[in-house]
């Protein structure tokens, strides 16, 4: 019957490790590098790397984000002065309404948004819960569809919104309501 190798702790100041019977030095787990760790150096370079990549991916329209779940924002919009100011009004784009709200109503409701008056609708602000009427029209003279009627007050007012703030809506044919949300905020300066 043969007797197992003889292990020997070895502990120097050049060498911590252990040695077989055969004076073989054998790393000790200790001693390895842990390569998710790594060096400072190592980590700063990789981290710049992948920032500059990113930027890059970004400039060329490449997304690497990680995307969990379909974006239901299918409306979005950088607000502007028109939308913030007197008129009152979100303007929406016709090509937007088009393509992610018209389809999605009945015929009837399409023809009252596209009257005169146009159509009271349910606004639900996703982000405090809180939901208002407005009135959803098509107005001709800027080919385009609105939000008025309430629109300053309770979305403008109400939430502090500015020129250059994202947000974003959809419409829920379900509810039969709009559903609103800030996306993202312009930089504030308090004076």
């Amino acid at each position: 019957m043969a007797t197992p190798p003889r292990f020997i702790l070895v502990h120097n100041s050049e060498n911590s490790g252990v040695v077989d019977s055969d004076e073989t030095p054998i790393v000790c787990a200790e001693r390895k590098r842990d390569h998710r760790v790594g060096s400072s150096r190592t980590r700063m370079r990789d981290l710049f790397r992948n920032e500059r990549e990113g930027e890059e991916m970004y400039r060329a329209g490449v997304s690497t984000e990680l995307e969990l779940y379909p974006d239901p924002w299918k409306i979005k919009k950088k607000l502007t002065e028109s939308d913030l100011g007197h008129s009152s009004r979100l303007l929406i784009p016709q090509g937007c309404v088009r393509t992610h709200v018209l389809p999605q109503m009945g015929e009837e409701m399409v023809r009252r948004v596209k009257g005169k008056d146009g159509m009271q609708v349910a606004v639900r602000d996703a982000d405090t819960g809180d939901e208002y009427r407005l009135v959803f029209r098509y107005w001709a003279s800027s080919r385009s569809y609105v939000l008025n009627k309430g629109w300053n007050k309770l979305f403008v007012r109400g939430r502090g919104l500015k020129v250059g703030d994202e947000i974003g809506m959809l419409w829920d044919p379900v509810s039969l309501k709009f559903h609103f949300k800030v996306l993202r905020r312009v930089a504030r300066h308090d004076r």
